[in-house]
């Protein structure tokens, strides 16, 4: 096995992944990466526009947009930062959890079926093996930028 065919697996696997949440989001008054933005929010409350773009791995340009809809739905809300008046602070509302939720029970179906078949033993491994890749990813970067 090569190592450019382990990181071909990793990308057709997250191209299929997205395309699965696609389908069971199309009913949905949210795209997938509003959908994603929601639930990560949730997960923390509150973060700055420039964290969210790190989080999501997206530009501000395309954050900013998705803030807009987010707000303008009211899954979210844009609040003073009171240690530094420069940039505000995206928080969750009660009917961003809410969605979030529908978000964490179709992540968890899909995590399920993906899943099925592999020990809790190999899931580990596999979770661990991912984490250091994701970690060379991210040091990469940083040599990029």
């Amino acid at each position: 096995m090569k190592e450019n065919d382990i990181i071909r697996l990793i990308l057709n696997i997250d191209t299929e992944v997205i395309k699965i949440i696609n389908d069971k989001i199309k009913d949905s008054d949210l795209k997938y990466f509003e959908f994603r933005a929601v639930y990560n929010i949730s997960l923390i409350d509150e973060v700055s526009q420039n964290k969210l773009c790190e989080i999501l791995g997206i530009n501000k340009t395309m954050a900013t947009r998705i803030i807009q809809v987010l707000e303008e739905k009211e899954y979210i809300e844009r609040i003073n930062n009171e240690n530094d008046h420069r940039y505000n602070i995206v928080r969750i509302t009660d009917k961003g959890k809410e969605k979030a939720a529908l978000f964490n029970e179709i992540m968890l179906d899909i995590s399920n079926k993906l899943l099925n078949g592999i020990t809790d033993i190999e899931q580990d491994e596999m979770y661990y093996q991912l984490l250091k890749t994701y970690g060379n990813s991210v040091a990469l970067k940083r040599k990029i930028n």
